[in-house]
Formats: C-alpha cells, structure tokens, sequence
C-alpha cells in the first residue's frame, strides 16, 4: 500500500511494505525521508538476509545479501553501515574496509571514531579496528555518547565510561539488572533498559517504575523520550513513563512484555519508526511509522477496551457515519457516536410492537440500513442517509434476509435472501428497493439503481459463471465463461455503477469500470480467500485467508497482510472504516480509514 494509503486512527502506518517478510532486526536513519532496516527474509533461514531503504515514498530493498545485515550505524546521509560487513557509500553498497568485530551494536560519531561492541568493544579510527582493555570482559550489548570523549558502553550488568582517554565504570546499577540498551542525552541524563528501567542523574543511578518489566530500547529527540518493549512502546510524561495499548498496535499485543517490536527510530521532526519481527499471529514483519502529531495515548486512542457501559457482544457489527461517528448493533439496539465513545441508543421511527432489530448495514456512510423482524414474521428496513431515517418498509410476505440491504444511492437499493422455509444456496433470492417499496428481482443480483442491475448466471452442468447486465429490460451477458482455476467466486461487489468487481475465492477480479470488464488479477495457487469480503474501491478487497488465517487487504494479485489484526476477529465496516473487534484480547476494538 502507498504510505498515505491505509493508517490506523492512531496513526500508525505501516510503510511501503515489500517482500520483506521474515524478521527486521534493526531500523535507523538520519530523517523521516532516509531510514534503513534490515533483517532476515526467511525466519527459518537466519542466512536469508536483507536489506531496505524508504525515502518517504517508496522502499527498494535487496534480498538474500548472504551476510548479517545487522546492526545498523548511521554516520551520515551518504554513508550508513549496515551490518558488520557492508557500507553504503556515496549512493553505491560495498564490503566496508574492515569488518566490525562487534555484533550486538555500532555508534558512529564521525566517518574516523566508530565503535563496536559485543564479545568485546573495539573502536574504528577510519582505517582499523582497535580492541579496548581496560572495559572489563564481555559480552556486551549496548554502545552510546553524547560525543568522542564521553562513550558509554553496557555489559549485561554493568555500564562503563570512556572519556576520551580511560575507562572507568559507572556506579552500580540497584538490583543488579540485565542491560539491553544504553542512551546517553547528557552527561547528568543517561538512560539504561533491560529487566527495569533505570536513569542516570550525574552522581548515581535510580530505578524508574514502569509498567512492564521488560525492555529494548530507548530512544529521544529534545523533551520527547520513548522506551521500546517487545510488546510496548512507552513514553516519559511529567516524570512517569505511560504505555497504551494504542501505542502497542505494531507489535500487535496489549501492551506487555511480549511482542513481536524489535528495534525503534526517532527521526528529527518528530515520527517514530518501529521495526517488527515474525510471530504466530504477524504473518507480515516490516516497519511501522507513527506521525509527529500522534505524541500522546489520550489525542490518537483508537483501540477501546469495550467494559462497563460500552460493553460490546461478539455479535455487534459497527459501520462508520457521517461527522466521524459509528453506528453500532448490539443485541438489538442500536447506538451512534465518535469511535471512543460515548455511544447513545438511537431512537428509530416508530415500528410494529414487538419488532426486533437483527441486521446493520451499508456501503457508505451516508447509504446505511437497519433491518427489523416483526412478530407477524415479515421482515423490512429503514434507509439511513447520515441524517435522518426514512420510513419503515416491508419486504415482500415470505421474503427472509440472508445479507443485510445496502445502496449506492438515496432512491434505490438491493437486498440478498430466500422465499421459504429455509435458504436456497444454489439461487438467493434478490430485493429491490425503488425508494418506496421493496420488490422481488431475479436471483444473484447486484442492484446498483432500479434499474441498473448485474447478475451472475453459474452453467448448469459446469464450473463456469457469467455476469449479465440488465440493459432496457434485457439481461445481457458481458463475462462468459468465468471459471480458471476458481471452485467458487462471491458474489458481486461495488463502490458504484462505474466500480464493480467478480472475486474468486482463489484471487482472481475482474473490474466493470462503467463501459467495459477488465481482468485486473489472475487466480493465485494455493489461495483460498473467505468472507466477509468488504470492497474498498479503485480494485481493493479487504478479505479473510481461510488457509493462512490472515487478514488483510487483497490488491494487484498480492494479498497485503495486516500485521496488527489478530487473525481470529470479527470484521465489520464499509468503505470508509473498517472495524476488527477481537474478544480474544480482552474485548479490543481497533478501527482503520482508508483513502486510496
């Protein structure tokens, strides 16, 4: 997806993804237009490295370099090192002079002074590496500094000083933690994480509460101070550090100690990068960007621990309205507010006694539909155009919804279900509205007007389907002889008369564009894609993976994952917003815009 295409409401995005699938292990750059990654393609194949560059617009990257790519040490726009043995030098990628004998990080303060650690620390004068004595035995972990003659190095329970001349060690840390990283803003305000988090006042060092036990990183940029956890990305606000399940979204946990978050940038003008890596319910790693507006959990919220009065059933279907807001059914009442609440029930034209409401539905936020049951067993609908509800109506007497209705315009609608006593899979019935009444129609119909139809007709005998226009009364068929590789296809989806799309459950779309059906994707082998489908326009399918249990958005035959969805949520929305509610993780509900 573009980098401006698709952003949850918090404002992470997920940045021009590429093949890149397996772990990023490190992440740097030098501004929100030059960041690097690297990492392994393959999690199975530590060997299958690479290597990416994102210069705000688009990523190139290089697959399979052969060595580690990792880490990753910035010294200036024009020459990054990128892993032990590889530079990027004046726009060209060669073996650097010496390789780094350090693997766990580099510091570079200059083309000339670099340092390396891991089983020991090492510093580069710009034509060799030189091992330190005097820093005690590794292995360590961590290397920063405010400049040349002040470098600090952690060990996995201690942290030593360079002042341009010695090494001396640093006051011992309280409780004898496990350092992972080492971040020195001045010399009186050095910050250390690992099993705790601890800061550096000048003269002594002090255990700072946190609520996780865990940390990676940490990373600032003037007053902004962020730590990185597995499964948490928190931030230092009037003394005390703050973690949001919001803030948590890229590493796709409640905020916590476990995650899949490996690495972190904080570029100059305020956006934060976060790299992450494969897990069970990430089937696409990558880096994730978050703007330099999203500064605070209680400004970009979008992810609602639904408890209290906001309480929501795994049943409940949301779709997005008009000033922002969210419609919700919920065990037969329906609510309307901004995403994070408060919602208030919705009083609704007055109905038949007893009438229940069972189905919300609607392509858009200003074509939305409540469907009712009354007790006499006749079903019908209320249009809703962002503003106000029109007047109930009846669907025809034996006529029961299967799909909830939907329409692309105020004077017309369409609805899929059965006449009888329990549903035909081979021929669902179809319903028209005509901006009064609701009417039968012929079997699969899309209804985009009154009388402005399509319609798929499956071969008797055979697996092929056709689609057919309804053209001055007469149905005229357009597609003949859809099949491929495809066992099935959905049924016909649209944004408008001039956006209609035929999926197969392998892949394949064929597109209407108002004069003519192109085939924008061939079928995809070993795929097999299941409901709900949502369309969002311009050839983008949000679909469930039924075989790799993944969610995401389906576009110029690549199935773009969404690694911030558990696969295992209840999907509603239209094409304005999308909402995943997932009872597996304490009742999260996380919402997603989308402007292609």
């Amino acid at each position: 997806m573009p980098a401006a295409g698709a952003h949850w409401r918090n404002g992470w995005e997920q940045i021009s993804p590429t093949p890149f699938r397996g772990d990023v292990l490190s992440i740097a750059g030098t501004s929100a237009h030059d960041v690097w990654w690297s990492g392994t393609t393959d999690p199975a194949s530590p060997s299958m490295t690479a290597i990416a560059h994102y210069d705000g617009t688009r990523t190139t990257a290089l697959m399979g370099v052969g060595v580690p790519t990792w880490p990753i040490a910035v010294v200036s726009p024009t020459e990054v090192w990128l892993g032990p043995h590889l530079r990027w030098m004046s726009g060209a990628l060669e073996r650097s002079p010496s390789s780094a004998p350090g693997a766990a990080a580099l510091r570079f303060f200059a083309s000339n002074d670099g340092w390396s650690v891991g089983a020991g620390v090492w510093h580069w004068d710009g034509s060799q590496w030189t091992a330190q004595n005097g820093v005690g035995l590794g292995p360590f972990t961590a290397v920063d500094g405010s400049g040349p003659t002040d470098v600090w190095v952690a060990g996995s329970d201690r942290i030593s000083r360079w002042n341009g001349t010695t090494w001396s060690p640093t006051p011992p840390l309280p409780g004898g933690p496990q350092i992972r990283d080492v971040h020195v803003r001045a010399a009186n305000d050095v910050w250390a994480v690992g099993s705790g988090l601890f800061h550096y006042d000048g003269a002594t060092w002090q255990e700072v509460a946190s609520p996780i036990e865990t940390w990676k990183r940490t990373l600032s940029r003037g007053a902004r101070l962020y730590f990185l956890g597995s499964g948490a990305v928190g931030q230092l606000e009037a003394g005390a550090v703050q973690v949001g399940d919001e803030n948590a979204a890229p590493c796709a946990a409640i905020a916590g100690n476990f995650g899949v978050c490996r690495d972190g940038y904080l570029a100059p003008t305020g956006e934060l990068f976060v790299a992450t890596g494969w897990g069970r319910d990430t089937p696409v790693a990558g880096p994730w960007r978050r703007p330099a507006g999203a500064a605070t959990s209680e400004t970009t919220t979008s992810l609602l621990s639904l408890v209290g009065p906001q309480a929501l059933s795994a049943h409940a279907t949301l779709r997005a309205t008009t000033g922002g807001d969210v419609l919700v059914l919920d065990e037969g009442k329906l609510y309307r507010g901004p995403t994070a609440g408060p919602w208030t029930e919705v009083s609704l034209p007055v109905l038949a006694p007893g009438a229940t409401l069972e189905k919300l539905s609607g392509l858009s936020a200003r074509e939305l539909w409540v469907t009712f049951h009354q007790q006499d067993d006749r079903y019908g609908a209320l249009h809703f155009d962002g503003t106000r509800f029109g007047a109930p109506a009846l669907f025809p007497e034996g006529f029961v919804p299967e799909d909830a209705p939907y329409s692309f315009e105020g004077g017309g609608g369409g609805c899929t279900g059965y006449v009888g006593e329990r549903p035909s899979s081979e021929a669902p019935q179809t319903a028209i509205f005509d901006g009064t009444g609701w009417t039968l129609g012929t079997p699969d119909e899309l209804v985009l007007s009154p009388t402005e139809r399509f319609r798929l007709v499956r071969i008797s005998g055979e697996r092929l389907v056709a689609v057919e226009h309804l053209q001055q009364g007469q149905w005229v068929r357009q597609v003949p002889s859809l099949s491929g590789s495809e066992s099935t296809f959905f049924p016909l989806m649209a944004t408008g008369p001039a956006d209609v799309v035929l999926l197969g459950n392998r892949g394949s779309m064929w597109r209407w564009d108002g004069a003519q059906w192109v085939i924008t994707q061939a079928a995809q082998e070993g795929t097999t894609l299941a409901l709900p489908a949502i369309y969002l326009g311009a050839g983008r399918v949000w679909v469930k993976n039924r075989e790799g249990s993944t969610i995401g958005v389906l576009e110029k035959g690549c199935m773009q994952t969404d690694a911030s969805v558990h696969w295992d949520t209840t999907i509603s929305g239209n094409r304005e917003r999308i909402f995943a509610l997932d009872a597996q993780r304490l009742w999260q509900l996380r919402t997603r815009t989308f402007s292609f």
